[in-house]
């Protein structure tokens, strides 16, 4: 099997096997080639999605590593990805349905078309690709310095590359709101709108700016539940 092999008294793991090295390279991989394809596409959804995964793939770099830094990193990371992606969405919905269109195109002259989801989606968006002092940067920063203690040279370096990918396919699309040309409408924002999105945006700030309590209380955490194993 897999991950081991049944005998009589159960399931024994597979010696020799490196299952840290092999968790490390399947996570860089899909850093690598989401933030890779999210480059080459025209769709909103799709671009969503292949940019999701890779910043989803980020965080189970730290299972490979699996000491209490990486661990609450990892925790940490995924909530800021989860509260990141999905005021992304939110925003992401509303323009595009505003527009009629699936296509990147709708976000063009954003700036202009309505400041205020500009820059809700910027935040949300620049947190996820890891950009201080927002939530997305605290939690790359704590478990790219664990991979740095391994002296994993090959890890740090793929783990580099996939972050300048990450700002690329990020930056393609952020861009947008403000270089590119609009014969679109003023967006419409309701009341509601307004206030989900400014949860968000307030989200990711404040996990930014509080990060390092955060990241200390789940340390802490980690390291008192280990004495249970």
């Amino acid at each position: 099997e897999l991950f081991g092999i049944r005998g009589e008294t159960g399931w024994t793991p597979m010696e020799g096997v490196r299952w840290t090295e092999i968790l490390a390279l399947v996570s860089t991989a899909a850093m690598v080639m989401g933030n890779l394809a999210a480059l080459s596409q025209q769709s909103t959804k799709r671009w969503f999605a292949y940019f999701f995964m890779a910043q989803a793939a980020f965080t189970f770099v730290g299972l490979s590593i699996a000491n209490h830094i990486s661990v609450a990193a990892m925790i940490f990371m995924q909530a800021s990805v989860i509260v990141s992606s999905l005021g992304a969405w939110f925003v992401m919905q509303k323009v595009t349905d505003e527009a009629g269109t699936d296509q990147l195109i709708a976000f063009d002259g954003l700036a202009k078309r309505s400041p205020f989801a500009c820059t809700v989606l910027s935040l949300v968006l620049l947190s996820l690709i890891g950009i201080p002092p927002l939530s997305g940067f605290i939690g790359k920063f704590f478990l790219l310095g664990t991979i740095v203690e391994q002296k994993s040279n090959w890890l740090i370096a793929a783990t580099l590359l996939s972050w300048i990918f990450s700002a690329a396919a990020g930056v393609t699309v952020i861009r947008r709101f403000f270089l590119g040309g609009t014969n679109q409408e003023i967006l419409a924002l309701s009341f509601l709108d307004r206030v989900v999105f400014l949860l968000f945006g307030l989200a990711v700030f404040i996990l930014g700016i509080a990060g390092d309590q955060f990241m200390k209380y789940l340390m802490r955490s980690i390291e008192s539940v280990q004495h249970f194993f």
